[in-house]
C-alpha cells in the first residue's frame, strides 16, 4: 500500500540555524504551507528546489518541538538517517568542506551510487545520494578515515554549525 515517503518531521530548538543549514548548505527552499495553511504547528517546511519539488522535511519549532517534559530532543533516536537524492557531488562536497562541517562518504560501484553523510545542526544524520551515471567528474576517492561506517556516528560536533547562526 505504501508507495513513497511523504515527508520527515524533525524538532529543533534552533529554527533559524536549521533553516540556514538546509537552505544554504544543502540548497533546499522554505516551502509555503499552502494548501495546508490550517496546519497549526510552529516551524517551517523545506522542499527541493527542483521544479515541482515537494516539501520533504517539516521542521517543528517552539512549543511544538517540545516533549511533554519540556525538552527538545536532538539526534535521530530510533531513526538512523534522512536520505535525499542529490546532484553535483563534487560541488556539494566542496561546499560542505568550506562550511567546516564534518562528513563521511561511500562509493558504491555495484549500484552506481556515491554518498555523502553529514549531520544537521540537531545531530540528525543526513545522507545525500548521487547517481554516478549522471554525475560530472571523476569517481570520488575517499581516504579510509572519510569512509562512512553506519555503526560509528560519534563525529557530530555541534560547534561546527556556528556559521549557520547568522
Amino acid at each position: 500500500m505504501i508507495h513513497r515517503l511523504y515527508h520527515a518531521a524533525v524538532r529543533t530548538a534552533e529554527p533559524a540555524r536549521m533553516r540556514r543549514f538546509y537552505t544554504r548548505l544543502l540548497g533546499m527552499a522554505v516551502d509555503s504551507r499552502r494548501p495546508h495553511s490550517d496546519v497549526d504547528v510552529e516551524g517551517f517546511w523545506l522542499r527541493s528546489r527542483q521544479p515541482g519539488g515537494e516539501a520533504l522535511v517539516h521542521v517543528f519549532a517552539g512549543p511544538d518541538a517540545r516533549t511533554p517534559d519540556g525538552r527538545v530532543p536532538i539526534g535521530g533516536g530510533a531513526v538512523h538517517h534522512l536520505s535525499f537524492l542529490a546532484r553535483d557531488f563534487h560541488e556539494t562536497r566542496e561546499r560542505i568542506e568550506a562550511a567546516g562541517v564534518a562528513w563521511r562518504g561511500n562509493v558504491l560501484p555495484s549500484v552506481g551510487l556515491w554518498q555523502i553523510f553529514l549531520h544537521d545542526p540537531n545531530g540528525i544524520l543526513v545522507e545525500l545520494t548521487f547517481e554516478a551515471a549522471i554525475e560530472a567528474g571523476e569517481t570520488p576517492v575517499l581516504a579510509p578515515e572519510q569512509r562512512f561506517d553506519a555503526r560509528r556516528l560519534d563525529w557530530f560536533d555541534a560547534r561546527q554549525y556556528a556559521a549557520f547562526d547568522r
